[in-house]
């Protein structure tokens, strides 16, 4: 009896410390369910109080380079409108004012204008993107619209990739110049013209990099417009010019062209004058064989006296 008992003891015993292994290795297991839970949301809570946010949080790996892709795209716009108007200097006073009212301005102009002929204009205008599409409206409504326009390029990807060319040339830049003072406190001048010389050129790739891109943000910015004009009749001067003008202009044109001759004949003979003493020479030793032989063509052949003979004496 006393053996049963001891036997159901020792077996309560064994199932008791089972137990209590299997809950333990529960709220181990538990806990460590729980800690993993907290990191991964304290990994993907947002920032708070501009602290920043852990490395590799939202998936990120570590060191990995900054997004920077745009929220908008960047597109160069770009127009052209002709136009054909019944008055020409009514037509540019318009022009001036639309340009005006759409906040843009005037990078280029010429105007051509003969008499007897139709006069025409061209304008390069810049205008805020914001305002592009108006002002060519407003534009093609000042005449007869001949044609009108308009081209986009996006330069999105183009700009970006050259951003994040110049993040690294930059990198590559400060460990050259690191280089460089390394070198100039132990190095040999070889090496330290060698690396001067890298530095130079990633500095000028650079250079050439970011002033693209300072192109690319002008032209988005702003807009370009390109407008011509053209009047439908001949121009007529408003006056034309009186006799007394006309001969002023005459005696202009007579003595500016007398001027010039002179000019002329005086630079040829400046430039002739170097070559008269090699004339001279040439004339010397050509001239003075010829005229020898013909002083002894001329001269009369020299007869000699025959000897006597015997019926002489």
């Amino acid at each position: 009896m006393r053996a049963c008992c001891t036997v159901a003891f020792l077996g309560l015993m064994l199932i008791g410390c089972g137990d209590e292994k299997k809950s333990s290795t529960a709220k181990d297991r538990s806990s460590k369910d729980q800690a993993k839970k907290e990191n991964r949301n304290a990994n993907n809570k947002p920032d708070v109080a501009g602290e920043p946010a852990p490395a590799g949080a939202g998936g990120e790996k570590p060191g990995a380079p900054a997004d920077l892709k745009p929220q908008t795209r960047m597109v160069i716009y770009t127009g052209r409108v002709e136009l054909l108007v019944d008055d020409f200097d009514e037509g540019q006073a318009k022009l001036a004012s639309v340009i005006e009212a759409n906040k843009a301005y005037v990078a280029h102009s010429e105007t051509i204008g003969e008499p007897g002929t139709p006069r025409s204009g061209k304008w390069t205008l810049r205008v805020p993107v914001a305002g592009f599409d108006t002002l060519m409206d407003a534009i093609a409504g000042l005449g007869e619209a001949r044609k009108k326009s308009k081209d986009s390029d996006d330069v999105t990807d183009r700009y970006f990739d050259t951003k994040a060319t110049v993040v690294n040339l930059e990198a590559s830049e400060k460990t050259l110049r690191e280089l460089y003072k390394q070198h100039q406190v132990a190095g040999k001048l070889p090496e330290i013209l060698e690396v001067g010389r890298e530095v130079t050129r990633v500095r000028g790739e650079i250079d050439v990099r970011v002033g693209q891109m300072k192109r690319w943000e002008s032209l988005t910015d702003y807009s370009t417009l390109e407008v011509s004009m053209r009047d439908r009749k001949g121009y007529v001067p408003p006056e034309s010019p009186e006799f007394d003008t006309q001969i002023g202009r005459t005696w202009t044109t007579s003595l500016e062209a007398l001027i010039s001759t002179g000019k002329g004949v005086v630079l040829f003979a400046v430039a002739v004058a170097p070559w008269l003493g090699v004339l001279l020479v040439l004339g010397l030793l050509v001239g003075l064989p010829i005229r020898l032989l013909r002083r002894r063509a001329k001269s009369p052949p020299v007869i000699s006296p025959s000897p006597p003979t015997l019926s002489d004496t």
